[in-house]
Order: structure tokens, then sequence, then C-alpha cells
């Protein structure tokens, strides 16, 4: 645990399968009890860090209860361990300092010191993770994006001189400077409010399904705003503007596609 919060090693959750998607429960994956320990088989998908994680965490199916419905457990898998291997690597439209890829489970044999919390909490560890560190971190790096595109869009029309004077003097130019301020600070403050909501220690998945919807979407409008406040120049590689429209839409799926997030957030308000 030291060495995942300082940096120095690498962690992954390895939960999302070709069948699955947002449906977490239809795992394809078995996580089967033996004499010493447990036996792991299966193939995860679109899992972040598939090729560099040093502590992987793996969910699978480990039976089925009285209603027919699948019981999820939750395993870490050491690294070097026999079976486990990263399978294809995925070439993504955006995020690409991001690695995602496929993880490969064969016969891997764990102890049982391995299994996380009980037999039958996986959902509730994969939930947790997912539902308050994946979408925060999606949401935060939305945030990002908007910030880039509010500088650079700044930057670029202060730099440009149109007509005699420099961008920034224009009507339409300053609207989409304005548009991109506003959104960069709800996104911001979404995001703010809903992780401190989790540090008190409060009920905050709808908060931060929220904030990730919100941050997701404004980003690509941002995006789009500064590839047009750029002209010809937003759509030339040589700026960033292209690269905040790609991993503004690579974001959005990630973590959960925003109706997804709309169904979490109107659940917690009617619930």
């Amino acid at each position: 645990m030291p060495e995942l919060c300082a940096g120095t090693k690498v962690g992954g959750l390895s939960a999302t399968e070709p069948t699955g998607g947002s449906d977490l429960g239809n795992q394809g994956t078995t996580i089967d009890k033996t004499d010493t320990g447990f036996v792991v088989n299966g193939r995860k998908c679109f899992i972040t860090n598939s090729h560099i994680a040093n502590v992987n965490v793996i969910i699978g199916c480990s039976g089925v209860n009285e209603k027919g419905r699948k019981i999820l457990s939750a395993v870490i898998v050491p690294p070097e361990t026999p079976g486990l291997a990263p399978g294809r690597e995925e070439h993504k439209l955006g995020l690409k300092g991001s690695v995602t890829g496929e993880v490969i489970l064969n016969d891997v044999k764990i102890g049982d010191d391995c299994l996380l919390s009980k037999v039958g909490d996986g959902m509730k560890v994969a939930m947790h993770t997912i539902g308050h560190f994946g979408r925060s971190g999606m949401a935060a790096i939305a945030t990002g994006v908007l910030k880039a595109c509010l500088e650079d869009g700044i930057k670029f029309a202060k730099e440009r001189v149109i007509y005699g004077k420099p961008m920034t003097a224009l009507q339409a130019i300053q609207f989409l400077i304005a548009e991109n301020k506003v959104e960069y600070e709800a996104a911001e403050n979404m995001l703010f409010n809903a992780t401190a909501i989790y540090d008190r220690g409060t009920e905050c998945v709808p908060d931060v399904a929220a904030a990730k919807l919100y941050a997701s979407e404004a980003a690509i409008r941002a995006a789009k705003r500064t590839i047009e406040l750029m002209g010809g120049y937003g759509v030339i590689n040589e700026y960033a503007a292209g690269r905040y429209m790609r991993d503004a839409l690579a974001i959005v799926p990630s973590g959960g596609t925003s109706e997804i997030m709309k169904i979490i957030i109107a659940g917690g308000l009617t619930r």
C-alpha cells in the first residue's frame, strides 16, 4: 500500500469483460475455490494499466446464489504469477498516455490470502472503487482538459491579430472564452464538492457521477469551442486543440457512459 500511494508501484482493477461492459454482474471470469486457495480463469478488456500494473485486482464469479445470480469475488493476483498475462493493447482515439488493454488469466493459482474481503464481496469492491475513485479520476482529467482549452484559447486569441487588433477584442471570441471559463469553474467545483463529501465519510456516488457526467460532456463542448476559436489552426496537429477533443471523447465511456451516470444520479434522488 505505501508503494501504491507513493506511485512507485501501479495498480489495476480488472472488472470489464467483452460481454459485460456496464453490466458488471455478467462476469465470465471464474474464481474457483481449491484446497489451498483459488484458481482464476477469464479474459478482461478495456483495463487501465493492463500491461504495466504491478498489482492486479480481479473481479470474477465464485458461484451462483439461490436466486440464480452470480456471486462475485475480488482477488489480488501478484505480478509474475503463472497464467497471468497481458493480451491485446488497445490503440485509443484519445487518452493515449494511459495504457489500456486485455488481461488474460489461464489457470492462475493464488493462495487464500489473495482474497479481498470475503467471497461474495466482489461487486462491493468493484463498485466502491469505480464509483468513488475511477469516476472522480475521469472527472479530474476532464476538468484538466477544460482548463487547457480555456488557457490555450486565451493565449491564441491574445497573440492572433485580426482586423488590426487581437482576437480578444472581438465579441464572438469573448463569448467562446467566457463559456469555456464558466464550464471549467463549474466542473472543478462539482468535482471538489463530490470528493469533499467522500472525505467526510458521507455517501457521494451520485455526486461523483454528476461531476463525471458534467465535466466529460463539458470538455467535449470546450474542445469544440477552442477549435472554432482557432479556425484553421484548430485542426492542425501542431496545436493541442484536436488532442483535447480526442481526450474528451475518450473520457465519456471511461468509468461508465453518460447514460449510466444519469441513471446513478436519478437513483440517488429517487430511492
